[in-house]
């Protein structure tokens, strides 16, 4: 989000968060920490500009500046440079990921440099480096559509314009791979949510038991539960803001199972 100059706050006028969204990210994942902090900073009376802790306070406007743009690149623009020298300036991993948002809409290497304030040859590293990871996505939805979507290795390659022998071979042992990679996944993320479960079980038990020696008064276990359901709040729009990206990422994309063999004369 761009940040307001003091004459934009001016003539800022209250706006419905829900009208502001647009499935545009020019970094590469939310800053948790960051957005609690400017959650708690709002919570204490303060109006800093970012979305994320209006939302995370159950807020439903915000100030703000229409501004206009006359395409998709002047706006990824804006919004890049609009971070960059900021508290918080993009990462190698943001660049790359607005590098990439760019050369979707078509723009050159050249353009992409001044468009970003990059030097030409920075410039050309990230887009030699998205497109390598393109090639390999373009193949890895050619073994989805043969594993998946009954494809052919023949038709699948046509479709998706690889050569028969490479999908030959990323095909050979893909399946035992994803789903040993899948598992490991979600066995990491349930023993993780299980010790977080714990230690926070624990830590209520203690409070309780602090609770009932008189150490600590009701309201202050009340803050504490006010303070985790805070945290489960900011988990949450963290989960939402990554089936976001997810669904921007995957929109032109059949969904598993869905992928279509071509026509054929």
């Amino acid at each position: 989000m761009l940040t307001l100059t003091e004459m934009q706050k001016k003539s800022a006028k209250p706006v419905k968060i829900a009208d502001l969204k647009r499935n545009l990210f020019v970094r590469q994942e939310l800053d948790q920490d960051r957005a609690l902090y400017f959650a708690m900073m709002i919570e204490a009376g303060t109006e800093p500009d970012p979305i994320e802790g209006y939302e995370l306070n159950g807020r439903t406007e915000i100030p703000a500046v229409v501004i206009r743009v006359s395409s998709q690149a002047e706006l990824i623009s804006m919004a890049y440079q609009a971070n960059t020298g900021g508290p918080l300036p993009p990462t190698q991993r943001d660049t790359e990921h607005t590098v990439s948002l760019l050369v979707e809409t078509g723009e050159t290497q050249k353009r992409i440099a001044e468009l970003l304030g990059l030097p030409l040859s920075v410039a050309r590293t990230f887009v030699r480096s998205i497109q390598s990871k393109k090639t390999r996505a373009t193949i890895q939805a050619a073994v989805t559509a043969v594993t998946d979507g009954g494809l052919t290795v023949v038709t699948a390659a046509e479709h998706y314009g690889v050569e028969p022998q490479v999908l030959r071979e990323r095909l050979t042992g893909h399946r035992r791979r994803a789903q040993q990679g899948i598992a490991e996944i979600q066995g990491e993320l349930t023993r993780r949510y299980k010790g977080v479960s714990c230690r926070n079980a624990a830590l209520m038990r203690r409070l309780l038991d602090m609770l009932a020696d008189g150490d600590v008064n009701r309201k202050q276990v009340e803050g504490i539960l006010d303070h985790i359901e805070s945290l489960q709040n900011l988990g949450s729009r963290a989960i939402a803001d990554w089936r976001r990206r997810f669904e921007t990422q995957t929109a032109n994309t059949p969904k598993s199972g869905d992928q279509q063999v071509p026509a054929t004369a």
